[in-house]
This record gives C-alpha cells, sequence and structure tokens, in this order.
C-alpha cells in the first residue's frame, strides 16, 4: 500500500542517516594506512573490530556499483578470496553476498554472508549508500567450502558509501564492523598482513581492474579480452531506478 511504502522510505532514510553518521564519526578512529591514495581506519571494542577504507578511483559511480553487483566474480581477480557468490538477487538494489577470505596456516579461512540495500541519494546528499546487514546462514545454501571455513559475525552500520567526484572519478569509503571469531584475539601479525599486504594489494588491484575498463569502454557487456579474469559486467543507470 501508499502508506506501507511510505514507511519504507522513513526507514530507509533514517538507515541511511545513521550510516552516513558512522562514516563521519569512523574518521576519528586511528589511522593505520594513507599512502597510494588509500586511507584505512581502524578501531576495536570487545571481540568487534572495525575498519574503514577510504579511497577515490577513476571511474563513475556506475562501474563500481557494477562490480559490486558481479561480487560473485571477485575470486577471479582478488586472490584473498577463494570463493565469491551472490546467493540472492530479489532486485537491482538488493543482494545477499557470500564471501570467504584467505588466512595464512595455522588459521582457518573465514567466511561472511551478507545483504546489501542500496539507496540512491545522490540528489539528497550527492551519494548512493549501501547499507549491509548480517544474515542467517540456515535460510541459505552455502558452497561445500564453508564447512571448512570459520563463520565472521558482521556487525550494524557496516556501510559502503561512494560519492561522485567533480574530476569524474567516485570517492568510496567501506567501514565494516567484524567479529572475526578469534576468541584468544587477533595476532599482531595477522593485523599487520591485513594492514601492510592484503589491504593495499587488493586496492591496487582494483586501480588495475577500473584502468582496463576505462581503456576498453567501460561498462561493456563483453570484455572476456580483458588481461584481468573478469567475465561480463552489468549496466546500472543511477536515478533510473
Amino acid at each position: 500500500t501508499e502508506h506501507g511504502f511510505s514507511q519504507q522510505l522513513e526507514r530507509d532514510a533514517v538507515l541511511a542517516q545513521e550510516g552516513l553518521n558512522g562514516i563521519h564519526e569512523s574518521l576519528a578512529w586511528k589511522c593505520v594506512r594513507n599512502e597510494d591514495q588509500l586511507r584505512v581506519h581502524y578501531r576495536k571494542q570487545g571481540s568487534m573490530h572495525s575498519l574503514r577504507f577510504a579511497a577515490s578511483y577513476e571511474c563513475d559511480c556506475t562501474l563500481l556499483l557494477s562490480l559490486v553487483r558481479e561480487f560473485d566474480l571477485m575470486s577471479d581477480w582478488n586472490k584473498y578470496t577463494p570463493h565469491t557468490a551472490v546467493l540472492d538477487s530479489p532486485s537491482l538494489l538488493e543482494t545477499a553476498f557470500y564471501s570467504e577470505v584467505w588466512l595464512p596456516w595455522p588459521y582457518h579461512n573465514r567466511r561472511i554472508t551478507m545483504a546489501a540495500q542500496g539507496l540512491d541519494l545522490i540528489e539528497e546528499k550527492g551519494c548512493l549508500v549501501a547499507l549491509l546487514s548480517p544474515m542467517s546462514d540456515e535460510a541459505l545454501q552455502l558452497p561445500p567450502s564453508a564447512d571448512k571455513c570459520v563463520a565472521c559475525a558482521l556487525g550494524a552500520g557496516s556501510c559502503l558509501k561512494l560519492s561522485p567526484e567533480e574530476t569524474g572519478g567516485t570517492a568510496a569509503t567501506l567501514v565494516m564492523h567484524i567479529d572475526p571469531a578469534m576468541p584468544h584475539g587477533v595476532p599482531s601479525a595477522l593485523m599487520n598482513l591485513v594492514f601492510r599486504v592484503m589491504t593495499p594489494w587488493v586496492h591496487r588491484r582494483m586501480q588495475q581492474l577500473i584502468l582496463e575498463l576505462n581503456q576498453h569502454g567501460g561498462t561493456s557487456v563483453s570484455y572476456t579480452h580483458l588481461t584481468l579474469p573478469t567475465k561480463r559486467i552489468v549496466e546500472i543507470s543511477v536515478g533510473a531506478v
């Protein structure tokens, strides 16, 4: 009904503002990396580890949105995510994701299942927002490799923000609150691996992927000729949904 739709819009607006507030507040966290156009902030509260990744990419928002929608292909170009999947996609702006994250021996790989709800706030806030929330594994069909991984918990307030820049690029900010299921704490060596090796590698890999996509026409539905093993891309028109 119209009343129910109006209530949903109001709830979405509240959640979006909470997510944007959280992104702004995360600037006060400890900065653990600031180089090569990548800034990483970190905070720990109890068993929850909060991470803030901020970077600018030389592409428009639609290209980054397309990469997010093709989450199942991330394992093709990101060596630290050996298995990724799109579990459900009820609409263009709603998707359920699954990801496994590689960890060195003797640790087991971690896995996380989440839902993303996209909100077009270009006119109101000058940005696109994806609210990330945890999902129960019980109602989902996970890949067989999930049995060999340890499940992580996603905390409330996790959020992705994409803001168009005057230069034609996009400022991307991702805030994630994660319990990695390590009751004795995360070793400093593992934290250094995440901040000094894994995170900058993924950032550079994304820059490379975006560069090659831009060189071959951006959001083309056929780019199997690229050196990166990506198979397809979804064309998304911001403001048309």
